[in-house]
This record gives C-alpha cells, structure tokens and sequence, in this order.
C-alpha cells in the first residue's frame, strides 16, 4: 500500500512539461513499433543513461503499469 501512495505522489509532482515529454517519447516508441524500427536493449540502456544524465529519473518499478497510469492521466 505505501509503495501505491508513494508511486500516486510521484506521479502528481509532474510537471506539465515532463507529462508532454513522456508522452511524446511514447508516440514516438508506438510509431517506430508500427515502422518495425524496434531497438535492442542496449540501445534502450543507453538512451535511458543519457535521460538520466540530464537529470529526469526514470522508475526502475513496473514500468509498463506507470506508463499506462500516465498515460491514462495525460488524456
């Protein structure tokens, strides 16, 4: 249960801004999907250390129920 709650406050302390990013980061992934044009995991890594080089942070938990919830949020 606290992780869900501490998961919920780390979502509402986006930033509009991270929102759009977030979301235009997975257009970006939906279209290359369609393309075909799919990475390695090597390349994801990397791409996901220069993110975080930036300074974003990138969830190491359950990625895939987040995203949806943001997703489902940025609508």
């Amino acid at each position: 249960m606290r992780r869900a709650l501490e998961a919920q406050d780390a979502e509402e302390s986006w930033t509009d801004e991270e929102r759009q990013a977030l979301a235009a980061h997975i257009e970006q992934g939906y279209l290359q999907a369609e393309r075909g044009e799919l990475i390695d995991g090597a390349q994801a890594r990397r791409g996901k250390m220069r993110v975080m080089a930036k300074g974003a942070t990138i969830p190491a938990t359950s990625a895939h129920s987040k995203s949806t919830k943001r997703e489902a949020s940025l609508s």
